[in-house]
C-alpha cells in the first residue's frame, strides 16, 4: 500500500514506551504524555525533548499526603507538591528534595522525611537533620518523630537535636502514630512503643503488611484478609467474608476503614463493599500509601501516581 508506519518510544527518546496522550503543540510540534513523563516532539525532524514535570506528574511515584485544611501536600519522587492555598509559613517545604516518603505535623512543626534526611519546618525556618539509617517510613507519636528502617526504629531527640536509636525490633517498614504510642509492623509482628521506649508485642497477628488505628481497635492487613486487634486484651478477631490479601489500610475521621486489595480495588471494612468514584488502583501501580484526610477524601498513592476519591 506504500504506507510507512513509524514508531516512537523510549529508544527514540520518549520518556517511556507507553503513550497515554498526544496533543498539538507549537507549529510542527506535538506534546506527548507517557507513563514516565512528558515530552515535546518534532516528528518531522526526529527531535524529542523530555519536559520537566511537577512532583505530582502522572507516572511519578507518590508516597505521602498531609491535609493542612486550606491545602494538601503530596510527597513524591521529585519532592513536595501543594494542592490548594498553601499558607505562607509552610511554603519552604516545597524546597525539600525528593523522594519525600512521609509528611507529618508535630505541634507547630511540619516534618518531611526522605530516605537520608528529616526536614523540619518551624516558625518559617527549614532545618535538615541527617538520618543515621535509610528511612522506609515515619510517624509522629509519643511526643517525637519516629523513623522506621531495616535496622529498626529511631526517634528525634529534641534536646540533643538529632535522631537516637529506639528499641531493637528488627526491620520496620510501616509505622503509625496514635497519641502517646507508635504502632509498628516489625519482623512479622505488631508492636506498640511508648515515648519512653517501652514496647508491647502482639504476636497473635499473622504476618502483617500494614496497620491502621481506629476507635474499634487496630486494623491489620495480611495476605489472607484483615484482622482487628484489641490493643488492651491482645485478642485478634478475624473479619469474615473477605479473605483476599490487603496492600494498605486507612482510617477516616469518623472511624471508617478502607482497604486496598492486592488484586486491585478498594473496599470498606468490615462489610467488604467496594469503594467507587476514583481511579482504578491498577492505574497507580504498586501501593505506596492509602490515606483518608480530615475532609473525608480518600487518597490513593502508588508508584505511578496519586488519585483521590471525594468525600461521600
Amino acid at each position: 500500500t506504500g504506507v510507512v508506519v513509524r514508531r516512537w518510544g523510549r529508544a527514540e527518546g520518549l520518556p517511556g514506551d507507553r503513550v497515554y496522550e498526544v496533543e498539538p503543540g507549537p507549529t510542527g510540534k506535538l506534546w506527548v504524555g507517557t507513563d514516565s513523563g512528558l515530552a515535546l516532539m518534532w516528528p518531522d525532524q526526529d527531535v524529542i525533548v523530555p519536559w520537566n514535570t511537577s512532583p505530582l506528574a502522572a507516572g511519578e511515584p507518590a508516597y505521602a499526603v498531609l491535609d493542612l485544611g486550606s491545602a494538601v501536600l503530596i510527597g513524591g519522587e521529585s519532592g513536595v507538591t501543594a494542592l490548594g492555598d498553601l499558607p505562607r509559613r509552610y511554603r519552604d517545604v516545597l524546597a525539600v528534595p525528593g523522594p519525600v516518603l512521609a509528611l507529618h505535623r508535630d505541634g507547630r512543626a511540619l516534618w518531611a522525611v526522605t530516605p537520608s534526611d528529616a526536614w523540619r519546618l518551624e516558625r518559617g525556618q527549614l532545618q535538615r537533620f541527617e538520618l543515621p539509617v535509610e528511612a522506609l517510613s515515619a510517624a509522629v507519636g509519643g511526643g517525637s518523630l519516629w523513623v522506621g528502617s531495616e535496622r529498626g526504629l529511631h526517634r528525634f531527640d529534641a534536646g540533643l537535636g538529632r535522631f537516637v536509636a529506639g528499641p531493637a525490633v528488627g526491620p520496620v517498614r510501616r509505622i503509625e502514630g496514635d497519641g502517646a504510642v507508635v504502632w509498628a509492623v516489625a519482623g512479622g509482628r505488631i508492636l506498640a512503643i511508648d515515648g519512653a521506649g517501652g514496647q508491647r508485642d502482639y504476636l497473635q497477628v499473622r504476618l502483617p503488611t500494614d496497620l491502621a488505628v481506629s476507635p474499634r481497635g487496630v486494623w491489620v492487613a495480611t495476605a489472607r484478609g484483615p484482622q482487628l486487634l484489641d490493643p488492651y486484651s491482645g485478642e485478634v478477631r478475624e473479619i469474615e467474608g473477605l479473605d483476599e490479601g490487603i496492600e494498605r489500610l486507612a482510617v477516616g475521621p469518623e472511624g471508617e476503614v478502607v482497604a486496598w486489595l492486592e488484586g486491585g480495588g478498594l473496599v470498606r471494612l468490615p462489610t467488604g463493599l467496594p469503594v467507587v468514584g476514583g481511579p482504578p488502583t491498577w492505574s497507580l501501580g504498586v501501593a505506596s500509601d492509602l490515606h483518608i484526610d480530615a475532609s473525608g477524601r480518600t487518597w490513593i498513592l502508588g508508584d505511578r501516581g496519586a488519585g483521590v476519591i471525594p468525600a461521600r
